[in-house]
């Protein structure tokens, strides 16, 4: 999966390069979601909170790797990616209602009303505008330009290697505490594990194909996430007051599918012969 040991050396710093200027490609990427039309799409709040994510992922890779990170990148790109999450929940919440009826007349009409109506509220009053999207553009770039620096201090190889078996051994943990005790917050914590692993993995990569236990944790990560979107439309739903008994049923059926193929999964990722 990773790249031959054998030409990176400990003092090779060839890697850390690379995964920086990834990094810059995903901030570039985050900055066009962000400014390339008037309006926030739904693909395009979508492509902005992933990408922020990848962003985070490759920034605490480097930081445990020991290579200099501008101090208070990572809090910027969660903050931006918190100045979008309301307006993700609602797309989320439609969307996992369409997976959960099969025709869309079937799919509870006043509950999707009000969804629509809040996501066009957000989108009045919350959502941050034009001249905000160019600040935060500006942050963003300024990011880039630092991380491209040559006084950037930059990690060995070898060490950005040790740094994504220390996010392994988190995601095994959790897992392991998700045995112990089954509870939503876990579900969610493994899943954070589980992306940040996903993401760094790819790092290391630099594009070649991957493995069969990296593909297993892709998998993990979408059944993490389908299982937490029924939650947060559970919770959605319910502050709506449109949390119907027949609703209740789909999502606590589809929940229950999700959390066992999840488990099973990460059996196969975090399971003692791993």
């Amino acid at each position: 999966m990773c790249p031959d040991a054998s030409r990176h050396g400990s003092t090779d710093r060839r890697l850390s390069a690379m995964i920086s200027d990834e990094i810059a490609q995903h901030l570039r990427t985050a900055r066009g979601a962000l400014c390339d039309h008037p309006h926030l799409e739904e693909e395009a709040v979508h492509r902005a909170r992933k990408t922020l994510k990848k962003v985070r992922a490759g920034l605490r890779l480097l930081e445990d790797a020991g290579a200099d990170v501008p101090g208070g990148a990572t809090a910027l790109c969660r903050d931006v990616g918190r100045l979008l999450s309301d307006l993700r929940d609602t797309d989320v919440c439609l969307q996992t209602l369409d997976r959960l009826f099969s025709a869309p007349e079937e799919a509870p009409d006043r509950l999707v009303k009000k969804l629509q109506a809040a996501r066009a509220k957000i989108h009045e009053t919350d959502t941050p505008g034009s001249a905000a999207r160019n600040a935060i553009a500006k942050d963003l770039e300024g990011l880039e330009r630092i991380l491209l620096g040559v006084k950037q201090k930059k990690a060995g190889d070898r060490s950005i290697r040790r740094a994504v078996k220390k996010t392994r051994a988190i995601g095994r943990r959790r897992y392991k505490k998700l045995q112990d005790c089954d509870s939503p917050e876990g579900f969610h914590d493994l899943r954070k594990a589980a992306k940040r692993e996903l993401y760094q993995d790819r790092y290391l990569l630099q594009g070649a194909e991957p493995d069969e236990r990296l593909q297993a944790v892709h998998r993990l990560t979408e059944h993490l996430g389908l299982q937490q979107d029924l939650v947060v439309l559970e919770q959605v739903a319910q502050s709506l007051d449109e949390l119907s008994a027949d609703l209740r049923r789909r999502i606590e059926t589809a929940m229950r599918a999700e959390k066992d193929q999840a488990m099973a999964v990460a059996q196969t990722v975090y399971g003692e012969r791993h």
